[in-house]
């Protein structure tokens, strides 16, 4: 029997650039207990027609039309980051979507790190509760995989 090969949630983070260096510092978001990346293809379908057949039904071709990627996190409202938060909104920014892993079993290990928006912050406040926020970062841009 073979199982899979995972690693904990924790170890993986959202951290923004903070547009100095180079190296750019960068720093991760604390508070997020759920880190979430999106990798979607974009398509548009096109069809054709079998050449030796043309009464046959066309069938289905791709046609890619972009790629983008979405981080969400949703976690604890960190009021030490609140500033650095509300200074992001709106503002393209460079991102990591790091996959770090023990450092005594490294298989897997890097981040994706491109431009962002951060289009939207939710923070909700409920009584005998601790403030929660939800956080959407959109790529402008490409977004690449560096190994670590």
């Amino acid at each position: 029997m073979a199982l899979p090969d995972t690693v904990n949630g924790q170890y993986f983070t959202v951290m923004w650039g903070d547009g100095s260096g180079p190296p750019e510092v960068f720093t991760a978001f604390c508070g997020l207990r759920t880190r979430n990346l999106n990798i979607q293809v974009n398509t548009a379908d096109e069809f054709d027609q079998d050449c030796a057949d043309p009464t046959a039904v066309p069938v289905r071709v791709l046609n890619i039309t972009g790629k983008q990627f979405d981080i969400t996190g949703t976690g604890t409202w960190n009021r030490a980051d609140a500033d650095t938060i509300r200074s992001l909104i709106g503002i393209e920014n460079t991102y990591r979507f790091v996959q770090d892993e023990p450092a005594t079993d490294t298989i897997d290990d890097g981040y994706w790190e491109g431009e962002f928006v951060l289009t939207q912050v939710g923070i909700e406040a409920t009584d005998g509760s601790k403030v929660s926020a939800n956080l959407t970062f959109a790529s402008t841009g490409d977004v690449v995989w560096t190994d670590a």
